[in-house]
């Protein structure tokens, strides 16, 4: 998942990785309402505004159905983001996500991202 979608930006991978009637996501962002569709597309307007996100996994735990991953990412704001124009910084921050799977596959994703602190850098 990290490297597939996170680094690659593969979308495709997704139905692999994740079970689209059963999934839930619970995201702190403005429009989301939990579903597959809908945290695929804020991945996609993230991504097409930081083209360059590079993902670096510090830690990975799983126990039993759940997964914790935990993150440093870099990318460079390359597009407008939340109504704020490229200036070209460079931005970094980091991530824990929480996963619970079924059958080997994603059912619940718990995001931590301080987008807060992703907006703070694009808007110095």
């Amino acid at each position: 998942y990290v490297e597939d979608f996170k680094n690659q930006q593969k979308f495709l991978v997704f139905p692999k990785l994740f079970q689209p009637k059963k999934f839930r996501h619970h995201f702190n962002f403005p429009g989301c309402d939990g579903t597959l569709a809908t945290f695929i597309s804020v991945g996609q307007e993230f991504l097409y505004a930081f083209r360059d996100v590079k993902v670096d996994l510090i830690q990975l735990i799983a126990e039993g159905d759940y997964v914790v991953e935990v993150n440093q990412v870099q990318a460079t704001h390359r597009r407008q983001y939340f109504g704020i124009a490229s200036m070209g910084r460079h931005v970094t921050w980091q991530e824990i996500h929480i996963y619970r799977l079924e059958n080997e596959r994603i059912v619940e994703n718990w995001p931590g991202v301080d987008f807060e602190h992703i907006i703070h850098q694009i808007s110095l």
